[in-house]
């Protein structure tokens, strides 16, 4: 199989979980049923592997040079050092979206895991909210933005690829798109628990303490 197609099958699987997600957590919620409850916590953790694996397709994609998938084409280039293959990754905002919804589902999947037990209140109502966030940026890469879109006609598709853009081509631009999206998705844990807060009326300090530590990595 193709890696633009079995990419695209892993954005739209993406997308779909993200869906089934936040439905579990809220209906799992209203119900009080753990089995739903725990449904929407294994639900964040199958969303990080899903992710993990385009990255992975996506990444590999530009090691192997597939200019086949339109982003590779437009971002990468035979003769780049390798160290810039990987970091087109989040090179244009294609591949920028699926890194973001990588970290997103990565924190959704950390921060759900350390507070199961200690908040089971909150937790289906913060796994919601995180899947409702992750589905908005998974629904982006089905709808608009495919990192993995094909040609439409692969026989006429150009045959020299562009290369990442040259202000690309800098060390500085190697952490600062990471550290700039490690910032600003790790605020998702902060945010979500503050609203599971509110939603379940649960305003104390254990939940502010849960978090303290993301708002501070952030």
């Amino acid at each position: 199989m193709l890696i633009s197609t079995l990419g695209t099958i892993c954005v739209l699987v993406l997308f779909l979980l993200s869906v089934a997600t936040v439905a579990l957590g809220v209906v799992g919620a209203a119900r009080r049923s753990e089995r739903l409850i725990e449904g929407s916590v294994q639900g964040i953790h199958g969303i990080l592997g899903v992710a993990v694996l385009a990255s992975m397709l996506l990444e590999y994609a530009f090691l192997s040079g597939d200019t086949s998938i339109q982003y590779v084409h437009h971002n990468s280039h035979p003769a780049m050092p390798v160290v810039y293959k990987i970091t087109a990754f989040w090179g244009s905002l294609d591949g920028s979206l699926l890194f973001w919804v990588l970290l997103l589902s990565l924190f959704a999947s950390l921060a759900v895991r350390a507070n199961r037990q200690r908040h089971r209140v909150l937790i289906p109502h913060a796994v919601a909210i995180l899947a409702t966030i992750i589905g908005f940026f998974a629904a982006l890469l089905v709808f608009m933005n495919n990192p993995f879109e094909p040609w439409l006609l692969p026989d006429m598709a150009p045959t020299q690829p562009k290369g990442l853009n040259p202000l690309l081509q800098n060390p500085y631009m190697v952490c600062h798109p990471p550290s700039l999206y490690l910032g600003m998705v790790s605020l998702a844990a902060p945010y979500a628990f503050g609203m599971a807060a509110l939603i379940t009326g649960h305003v104390d300090e254990a939940w502010q303490r849960s978090v303290r530590r993301w708002t501070l990595f952030a």
